[in-house]
């Protein structure tokens, strides 16, 4: 970016230099209302290329050697400009010329509002839409057993498919891809990623025998010859670690050939938890991966204005979330999903999935305004933790007592601040969630009072869901203190057993210091 705060000189952003000389230069505008801007834009245009064509300085050595630069121009405006651009065209401003020789070159571009929408919708699609179709290729014939093909493709035909339907490829995955060190142990320890990554660019010949390879679910498999098939609803529920690991070393593929299966189905989940059984996956993400995996909730985040951090996705989609004022991390929703959708908020701790409401799970998922909801209010409610938490260092950050406290619920677990805000929305909602009704009907239909009576607190009175928050954390730093000795160790331990505790006496405790401190204000 330019350091520049104004205009002057014309260029916003420009790109590094290339070796040919090549050099990427833009003007950036909310708006453009007159030809006359047009005529000023390309006029600093033609006056910023010829001062790049200056020759060097006395000083400057081998300027004989030096390539010409060589701009491109690009205009960013949110607005539509055609019509204003036909009017500049139709007239003989001081600026024509150049403009004229910059088109004729191939080197001036025009990114309005509906080419940014136009954009934008097709990142979107590279992301949530599920490709309608995707042709494969096999090096061998394809070999058929009922629903299922198996077959071996170039690797360099899967990064190609990657390149054409982006991170929606893996929609129905049950992980995103992990990056290269994901679950680092020790340095001089592997992990599963870098040892593909080794393979891909060492012995790209043995890739084939050492990788397990990949698997479409495909609603429909249509043979177009012995060699070749169309999937229609396809996405890669097994293997993403895999393509992504290929992507990432597309320059060295060589060789490298993968195995493929395809099973022809309309049952996504069954195919992925199945084809998912074999690597350590735990059992709460298969169960869970139909109704809150990373790619969903970063297709709600970004209905709902708020930046997913961990996302991996590298479309505009991502660079999005720059704008967006809230911030969330995947692991923060999922111990909320987790805590209102168990038995007990309890199992944000244990993470047992025996202790699963599926029934209140297939109920907000059975409807699309519930669905929305839902992941509407654990957004809300992630964001107003994380202000709560903040405030709570505001109001005790002095107090060595509550130091322990603070450094753990702060980021380095978000189980116990986000078991704290499930307490607090129950508490200040006066709902106890972990008393379950035996009636499913009725226990979702208390459910989504809870849910929707969070997001009106959140929404309505956020300031009131932080007061609580507070009162909540310092009763139990308190309680921690009298019984710890204020002894580090023991107040981790202390902590741990938080979330084991019964949830309806923490409730029932919290409820009771509400009450007390509202009569004492009567007095």
């Amino acid at each position: 970016m330019s350091p520049k705060k104004s205009h002057d000189g014309g260029i916003d952003v420009e790109s590094d230099l290339l070796d040919d000389g090549r050099r990427l230069c833009a003007q950036s505008k909310l708006s453009i209302t007159t030809k006359e801007e047009i005529d000023t834009i390309i006029s600093k245009f033609e006056a910023y290329e010829i001062n790049l064509s200056k020759p060097p300085s006395q000083g400057q050595l081998f300027a004989g050697d030096q390539k010409k630069p060589h701009s491109t121009f690009v205009i960013i405006v949110s607005a539509r400009i055609d019509g204003i651009m036909r009017r500049y065209l139709q007239c003989s401003m001081s600026s024509r010329k150049f403009y004229d020789k910059l088109v004729k070159s191939g080197r001036i571009f025009i990114i309005d509002g509906p080419r940014i929408h136009q954009i934008l919708q097709t990142a979107y699609g590279k992301t949530f839409s599920l490709p309608s179709q995707i042709c494969l290729s096999s090096t061998n014939q394809w070999i058929q057993c009922g629903s299922v093909w198996l077959g071996y493709l170039p690797a360099q035909e899967l990064i190609d498919i990657y390149k054409k339907h982006g991170d929606a490829l893996f929609f129905e995955n049950i992980r995103d891809y992990l990056g290269r060190t994901s679950g680092k142990v020790a340095p001089d320890q592997p992990t599963v990623n870098e040892d593909i990554s080794e393979t891909i660019k060492n012995q790209p010949t043995k890739f084939l025998e050492r990788n397990n390879g990949i698997t479409f679910k495909a609603g429909e498999v249509k043979p177009q010859n012995d060699r070749e098939l169309i999937l229609k609803e396809a996405s890669i529920v097994n293997g993403c670690q895999t393509t992504m690991s290929l992507v990432e070393a597309k320059d060295s593929i060589g060789e490298c050939v993968v195995q493929v299966k395809i099973i022809e189905s309309s049952d996504a989940w069954d195919v992925a938890k199945s084809a998912n059984y074999q690597n350590t996956v735990d059992k709460i993400e298969l169960d869970l991966a139909k109704f809150l995996r990373p790619q969903l909730v970063r297709m709600y985040a970004s209905g709902a204005g708020v930046d997913l951090e961990d996302a991996q996705a590298t479309t505009a989609i991502a660079l999005l979330g720059g704008f967006y004022d809230g911030k969330i991390r995947y692991e923060e929703i999922r111990y909320l999903y987790i805590g209102i959708m168990s038995n007990s908020p309890n199992n944000v701790g244990d993470q047992l999935y025996t202790k699963l409401r599926s029934d209140l799970i297939c109920g907000f998922a059975d409807n699309l305004a519930d669905q929305k909801l839902l992941m509407q209010t654990l957004f809300k409610t992630v964001t107003a933790t994380r202000r709560a938490v903040e405030r709570c260092e505001d109001l005790f950050g002095q107090e060595e007592y509550m130091n322990p406290f603070l450094r753990v619920f702060h980021d380095r677990k978000p189980k116990y601040r986000i078991f704290l805000a499930i307490l607090s929305l129950c508490a200040h909602l006066r709902i106890d969630i972990s008393a379950r009704s035996d009636d499913p009907s009725k226990e979702f239909e208390r459910m989504r009072c809870f849910v929707q009576g969070a997001q009106d607190l959140l929404d309505q009175n956020e300031t009131g869901f932080i007061r609580t928050y507070a009162r909540a954390l310092n009763q139990f730093a308190n309680e921690a203190r009298s019984n710890t000795g204020g002894d580090d160790a023991k107040i981790k331990q202390y902590l741990s057993n938080l979330l084991k505790r019964g949830f309806k006496s923490l409730y029932s405790t919290l409820i009771m210091s509400i009450d007390t401190e509202s009569r004492l204000h009567q007095i």
